[in-house]
């Protein structure tokens, strides 16, 4: 599995056309760490195939869970995409996380630009026997107050669940300023864990950059 793993992380990085997009956040919260980040990238310039790389790290700063705290959590997701519309993509791939491991996945986000905003909704499922399947939805609305400054806020939420119960779920909020391609303000975690949806909250300063 490894040397599969390490050829399409080379075909994602190996790519002749510069990165359409790739946005990462980081937010040192109260109870841990929190990075994220995505890139899409073209196979051919305007083309509609490409690659879709998101990743998320959680660093907690107490891992004892008598304490309150958890282990840390790494998920990535790498997809070749394909656009088959202005606002449907189809994706397949793996998923990684350092609890479940490996896993192909299939994917469609559904994109709406609107004024001053934008809307993603994304269900993924599990390619393998008793799999998981999972939906995601992101709302970004970033109103102008000036001529160079934008309110930033977002919300993003997902769920995942498996054949017999939920795994995992989160809701995460964004309030702040927006400036060129820069954002930055506050920002709160909702992590709920396992069927007993339990719950951890991380709430700190997120900082933004559009590349």
């Amino acid at each position: 599995m490894r040397p599969c793993l390490l050829f399409i992380v080379l075909l994602h990085v190996y790519n002749p056309v510069p990165a359409q997009n790739f946005i990462a956040e980081v937010m040192p919260g109260n109870r841990y760490l929190f990075y994220q980040h995505l890139s899409n990238q073209k196979f051919k310039e305007n083309g509609k195939a490409g690659t879709v790389h998101i990743a998320n790290i959680s660093n907690w700063y107490e891992r004892n869970p008598d304490k309150g705290g958890m282990n840390n959590e790494i998920m990535n997701q790498l997809y070749i995409s394909m656009q088959a519309g202005p606002k449907i993509t189809f994706m397949g791939g793996i998923f990684y996380s350092n609890t479940t491991g490996i896993k192909p996945a299939l994917a469609m986000q559904y994109a709406h630009v609107f004024k001053n905003g934008l809307f993603i909704l994304t269900p993924r499922v599990d390619l393998k026997k008793n799999g998981s399947a999972e939906l995601m939805g992101m709302l970004e609305f970033h109103p102008q107050i000036t001529k160079h400054i934008k309110i930033y806020t977002r919300i993003q939420l997902m769920s995942n669940t498996g054949p017999y119960h939920h795994n995992r779920s989160y809701q995460r909020a964004r309030l702040g300023v927006h400036l060129k391609k820069f954002q930055a303000g506050i920002g709160i975690n909702l992590d709920e864990y396992g069927s007993t949806l339990k719950l951890k909250v991380n709430a700190g300063l997120f900082f933004r950059k559009v590349f």
